[in-house]
């Protein structure tokens, strides 16, 4: 072999050998970058990780809003949140702590309650002076405060046995259940609204939340008014309480967590809280009893009832 031809194939060699040391090299450095880059975004994702863990849930970028709903459904503006498994087992345990005043309950010792100092304790003070107190909260007329008290409750606060005046809506409770009550139990439960349901007030409104906690004992709070002020169950987190379960058992403590309840309720709810102070009843209706509410003169009556208090 001539010198020539041997330094032409040495250099070709070389070249091939210097090509696949750079092809190598280049994909050794490929492979540094993708783990390099691997390993920085999981420190970004451990990181987000643990400051949403520190910093909780974060919030809803839409609010819910309820769907438009009949005359009679008092304090229905705000719509059933959704809840995690959790909150359901939280539901769940504080309805094992929560049981119904039967026939033979006996209110509580007023001393007992857990109240704002906004609103003083049972006790401390007239019916009126809880209006008084709960007006200045709110910054509305003390009549205005009447006027939703007398169309919703006719005043009242607590039955002649103690308990809390309710009124259980049976096409709720087919909203919450499914309607797979629908058939089974008409009386109870209903794909729409129908007054005919109610039958009569006071007690057998009891008797009807019974049977149907019988069935599901948490869509049938959640189905019911309560109260002086008549606010469903379902807005129990606007009224300020972790459950349904508890807030039905404080609206059967005492009067003062009713005006708790509602002053709660209408600060969740600026709209409707302006409202009531303009004393612009058609609004203060829409908002506090359905889109339906002209079917029943709710902002009517409402209007009537404030003009009687003020004279």
């Amino acid at each position: 072999m001539s010198a020539i031809t041997f330094a032409t194939r040495w250099h070709i060699q070389q070249q091939r050998h210097n090509s696949k040391a750079k092809a190598t090299q280049s994909a050794a450095l490929e492979d540094a970058a993708a783990r390099l880059v691997e390993q920085v975004l999981r420190r970004a994702i451990q990181s987000l990780c643990h400051s949403s863990l520190e910093d909780g849930p974060a919030p809803c970028a839409a609010s819910m809003t309820a769907p438009s709903l009949p005359h009679g459904m008092s304090a229905r503006m705000t719509a059933p949140t959704t809840q995690t498994p959790e909150e359901d087992d939280e539901q769940e345990q504080a309805y094992q702590e929560f049981t119904p005043p039967s026939a033979a309950w006996q209110p509580p010792v007023p001393a007992r309650l857990d109240t704002s100092a906004s609103l003083g304790r049972p006790g401390q003070g007239s019916l009126n002076t809880w209006y008084v107190k709960a007006a200045k909260d709110l910054g509305v007329s003390v009549a205005a405060l009447k006027a939703v008290a007398h169309v919703e409750s006719n005043g009242q606060g607590k039955l002649k046995s103690g308990k809390p005046p309710i009124l259980f809506e049976a096409h709720i409770f087919a909203r919450y259940t499914g309607g797979r009550y629908n058939q089974s139990h008409p009386h109870l439960s209903s794909a729409r609204w129908d007054k005919s349901l109610y039958g009569k007030g006071g007690e057998h409104q009891w008797q009807r939340l019974e049977e149907a906690r019988r069935l599901d004992p948490k869509a049938a709070l959640m189905a019911t008014s309560f109260g002086r002020f008549q606010i469903m169950g379902f807005n129990y987190r606007a009224a300020g309480y972790p459950t349904v379960e508890a807030f039905a058992a404080a609206m059967g403590k005492g009067e003062v967590e009713q005006f708790k309840a509602l002053c709660n309720f209408l600060k969740s709810n600026p709209a409707m809280l302006n409202a009531l102070r303009r004393e612009d009843w058609t609004a203060f209706a829409r908002a506090y009893n359905g889109v339906d509410f002209a079917k029943n003169n709710y902002h009517i009556r409402l209007a009537k009832a404030a003009q009687s208090f003020q004279a």
